[in-house]
């Protein structure tokens, strides 16, 4: 299913929201322009959030003002938002530098068991290269992405002839981010193909690989930025 309005929170869900899961240092996924990192919670105050950074960073991690995408999830329950630096604050070693963002106005929440399809934007630049059964190559454009399937469609005339339950190869790229799937055709109307990932659903169960999940959490940021 699209996300909808339903998963924007309102500013008293917001606060209820990050300060739960800051009291108990929820593991995150901090996602800038160029690297994904992982970090926690730290600290929450009504203007600031703060994440540890838990993975290596370079002398220009961080930039003040650049945005980033934090995702994070507790049991089945998720969270992702859209915040500017405001500071990156190198603690004293054992201690992790910490990054802050400036205390996020929208947050949108979700469940980790559903398989959300997200939109994915033009801006975003998301790349997808699709080998057919002849072995021709296609560039499709991705309409939505989700941890379990995508919606392509071919521009010009030249669109393939897919049968239901064909295998396709299928490479998606995100600037240096790429993760390679197998899918299989479960519609094909006119110029729009809806595919699954075959090597992701594994006998009924999703078990998708890391690099997928990092490629739609960037769709779920740009997603939630364009909405606020």
């Amino acid at each position: 299913m699209v996300p909808d309005k339903g998963m924007i929170l309102d500013p008293a869900e917001v606060s209820r929201f990050l300060w739960e899961f800051n009291s108990v240092s929820t593991p995150a996924v901090i996602i800038t322009e160029e690297k994904v990192y992982q970090g926690r919670f730290s600290r929450v105050s009504k203007e600031r959030v703060s994440l540890e950074v838990l993975s290596p960073m370079g002398d220009d991690a961080f930039p003040l003002g650049s945005r980033c995408a934090i995702s994070f999830h507790l049991g089945v329950r998720s969270g992702i938002f859209v915040s500017e630096v405001l500071e990156l604050v190198e603690s004293a070693s054992p201690r992790p530098p910490e990054v802050v963002l400036r205390y996020p106005k929208v947050v949108a929440r979700g469940e980790t068991r559903r398989t959300f399809r997200y939109p994915v934007s033009p801006m975003l630049q998301l790349r997808v290269v699709l080998t057919d059964n002849e072995g021709q190559f296609h560039n499709p454009k991705a309409l939505d992405l989700s941890l379990a399937g995508i919606l392509l469609e071919f521009p010009g005339a030249r669109v393939p002839d897919l049968s239901i339950g064909n295998e396709v190869n299928l490479e998606i790229r995100l600037k240096n981010h790429l993760v390679r799937l197998i899918g299989e055709v479960r519609h094909q109307r006119q110029r729009q193909c809806g595919l699954v990932f075959k090597d992701v659903l594994d006998a009924g169960l999703l078990d998708p690989p890391q690099m997928l999940i990092t490629l739609l959490r960037a769709v779920e940021a740009r997603w939630l930025e364009e909405r606020g």
